[in-house]
């Protein structure tokens, strides 16, 4: 029997044109793909969403309704953004979408004050991971109507999901697209190998590597951890990324995850390879639980750990995080700058910035926001440059939204 090849089969099981729909409202929402009745709740939706913006135009006048972003630290010489969950289907129309209202602070912010990275932290597919019979489809809806100014879509079937693009190709600023698996991303068997390998025939500037742990390393000394934390939070997964932590070369090191590290005998056994592995670990990046969150977990561990599963559904706080010490519940990202240290003249810290997005785009009125700025010095001192209150810690239901 030949042997099974999972993107050729996702190819072939595609339904036809399901990639194609206009899946962002920048593109004036032509609802292509979508059945008679698909369109009329659409064109509900824009006239309601209409109605709103004008209404919250009126009442906020002089605020720019798109592409607004918080001002990032002075001197920044080294950014990237990260969000991870991002994963829900599209609602009935764009406007209402909130993955797409997280998809454009990320391009605001890009926009503004170009980042170097990326970084998607996991449970890019909900609920059980990139699927064959819809791959083109769901890569369109959850990759490029988001993402599209991030993306190089000259990859061999990259014009198979350019009309899911909301900006014109001399627009879009393409930077290196990293991503690790979430633990929904490994409930489809085929979904691990469709992510490493067909999204990046669709988009040429995504990678997501096979290994537990690899090291990306940067221009800028930034060290770039990925670990695959589902099958990674294992004592074999806690000794690759001992080791990975160990070859990289600094100064500074940010662990990319999915997972982030919990008070459990799992979390311990993290906390436990980064101590064995003798080097600093400034930041640890990760999703998994569904706001915005900041932590100093204290040694062993990360300098700073940093929870943006904010990317499309947002939740109260699941997790037990150890020093946990700001949490909101809201859809938002990360951004992290390596910018001159203010009170160290000739150092430099790593300013971490968690920012909180309006709801849904419709919510025109609604700008992004830095809810929470914290910065890490090299040695690992940490100190809070801003912050709101915290929401309460049991807000609201903890259960995730029905998968559509």
């Amino acid at each position: 029997m030949p042997r099974r090849d999972p993107v050729r089969d996702a190819r072939l099981l595609q339904a036809p044109g399901d990639g194609l729909r206009d899946l962002h409202p920048r593109r004036g929402g032509r609802g292509r793909g979508l059945s008679a009745p698909g369109r009329s709740r659409v064109a509900a939706s824009f006239a309601a969403a209409a109605l709103l913006g004008i209404a919250g135009g009126l009442a906020v006048a002089g605020l720019a309704p798109g592409w607004d972003a918080p001002a990032p630290p002075d001197g920044s010489r080294f950014a990237l953004l990260a969000v991870g969950d991002s994963g829900h289907r599209a609602k009935f129309s764009p406007w209402v979408t909130p993955q797409l209202a997280v998809g454009d602070g990320l391009w605001s912010s890009h926009r503004r004050d170009p980042v170097d990275y990326l970084l998607l932290l996991g449970d890019n597919f909900y609920p059980d991971g990139l699927e064959p019979g819809e791959a083109e489809a769901r890569i369109a809806m959850n990759l490029v109507a988001p993402l599209c100014g991030f993306l190089d879509l000259s990859a061999p079937l990259g014009p198979n999901v350019e009309p899911s693009c909301g900006e014109v190709p001399d627009r879009r600023r393409p930077i290196p697209v990293r991503a690790v698996l979430g633990n929904h991303d490994w409930r489809a068997p085929e979904s691990p190998g469709l992510q490493r390998e067909l999204v990046p025939r669709y988009l040429a500037n995504f990678a997501l590597k096979e290994d537990v742990a690899w090291v990306e390393e940067t221009a800028a000394g930034v060290s770039l951890v990925f670990f695959d934390s589902t099958p990674g939070r294992s004592p074999e997964g806690a000794a690759k990324l001992r080791d990975a932590l160990a070859s990289a070369r600094g100064p500074w090191r940010v662990v990319v995850s999915h997972h982030p590290i919990e008070a459990s005998p799992k979390g311990e056994a993290l906390r436990g390879a980064l101590a064995a592995a003798g080097v600093p670990v400034q930041l640890w990046l990760a999703g998994h639980d569904h706001n915005l969150q900041l932590s100093e977990p204290g040694r062993p561990g990360p300098a700073l750990q940093v929870i943006a599963g904010a990317g499309s559904h947002p939740t109260g706080a699941k997790y037990d995080i150890p020093g946990r010490s700001f949490f909101q519940r809201t859809l938002g990202y990360a951004r992290v700058d390596l910018v001159p240290d203010p009170a160290a003249p000739g150092s430099e810290e790593l300013v971490v910035s968690l920012v909180a997005v309006r709801p849904v785009p419709a919510a025109l009125w609604q700008r992004a926001r830095v809810v929470a700025r914290y910065a890490v010095a090299q040695g690992g001192s940490v100190r809070r440059v801003l912050q709101e209150p915290s929401d309460p810690l049991d807000s609201g239901d903890l259960e995730e939204e029905p998968y559509e």
